[in-house]
């Protein structure tokens, strides 16, 4: 079962210059369980996204349009589902932390630094479940650290003490705390090295095996998530514009856009190829074109995609979504290209 659905998401943040349309008309849905992926470049609304979802927008950023569903796994049966963007005041409080949480990027910034880490984390539960006692917060602070790898001996730490790895893992620990279905992700790992990289996606991993929670996991890095995740959502200029499993969109990616990010990182093994990138930069956010967003840097790009844009619809095979007029259909089709199908690599 979906336990969320965002539907025909919009969102946008006022500038001097007029309407920045970060987010447009996102449809996206996250099963009970599933590790989605949500890849791009840096400035296409992933982050915006996340923080809508969450209704933790800065001032600045509005939402326009869409709703954001979210459904029980506990209770399949609950109708009609919640539109989180409705909640307010005490129930958007109880809703937080304990149906959906999130971690966010850097650690050391959403960490206070002249707090200890054990008294973070009893916050984060306090804030959200005023009914738990002192002693029952103090022993699942020490569960919390003990699952997440930390350990219950760095309950009195402060977050200088500890290292990249170890913070970020503290954040997860929070998120966790009150036993979310649903956790977003927002490039949890991004400035650590590869190998606790690695170690944090594992564990990250581990606990969703056995917690049995949802993961929105967002990264720029689409080669993070070949491996790691059951499906990928592509987002181009604000607009996902390609959604498959893992598998297929390694295997045949559609969009043009997809196909350039999959060239733009090596394989470990495997064939020697050249790396080709995407040519030219993402448009601006305050006049997007009035056609297909990534017509300007596309080499498949005809007259349609200059004055209509796609939509994002089912594409050739099942459980596959595109948004572009001329997609690939295999990785054939592209004579020449060198990336539609990388080795799958770890971090």
């Amino acid at each position: 079962m979906n336990v969320l659905e965002v539907r025909g998401l919009s969102v946008s943040y006022a500038t001097p210059d007029g309407p920045a349309k970060a987010v447009s008309s996102v449809d996206l849905t996250l099963r009970a369980g599933e590790f989605l992926g949500l890849a791009g470049e840096s400035g296409c609304g992933k982050s915006t996204l996340a923080l809508a979802v969450s209704r933790l927008l800065p001032p600045a950023g509005t939402v326009t349009g869409g709703s954001v569903l979210f459904r029980s796994a506990s209770d399949p049966a609950q109708v009609p589902p919640v539109d989180v963007l409705d909640l307010t005041g005490e129930p958007l409080r109880a809703f937080r932390w304990r149906q959906m949480s999130m971690v966010f990027q850097s650690a050391m910034n959403s960490l206070n630094p002249v707090m200890r880490v054990g008294s973070q984390v009893a916050d984060a539960i306090r804030a959200h479940d005023r009914l738990m006692s002192r002693a029952e917060r103090a022993a699942r602070c020490a569960e919390l650290l003990d699952m997440v790898g930390v350990g219950s001996g760095h309950l009195r730490s402060y977050p200088h003490q500890l290292s990249g790895g170890m913070r970020q893992r503290v954040m997860i620990a929070m998120a966790l705390s009150l036993g979310p279905q649903v956790v977003l992700m927002d490039e949890p790992t991004t400035a650590l090295d590869v190998v606790v990289q690695r170690e944090i996606l594992d564990e990250i991993r581990a606990l969703q095996a056995r917690l049995g929670f949802a993961v929105l996991f967002i990264t720029h890095d689409l080669s993070l998530l070949l491996d790691l995740a059951d499906r990928i959502a592509v987002m181009y200029a604000g607009s996902v514009v390609e959604e498959a499993p893992a598998a297929d969109l390694i295997a045949c990616a559609a969009h043009p856009y997809t196909i350039g990010l999959l060239s733009s990182f090596p394989a470990v093994d495997g064939p020697v190829r050249e790396l080709t990138g995407i040519p030219g930069s993402p448009p601006g956010l305050r006049q997007l074109p009035d056609g297909c967003a990534f017509a300007p840097r596309c080499p498949r790009a005809a007259a349609d995609c200059l004055v209509q844009r796609p939509l994002l619809v089912p594409g050739s095979a099942p459980h596959r979504s595109v948004a572009c007029f001329h997609p690939a259909r295999t990785p054939a089709a592209e004579p020449g290209s060198q990336a539609l199908a990388p080795e799958k690599r770890r971090p």
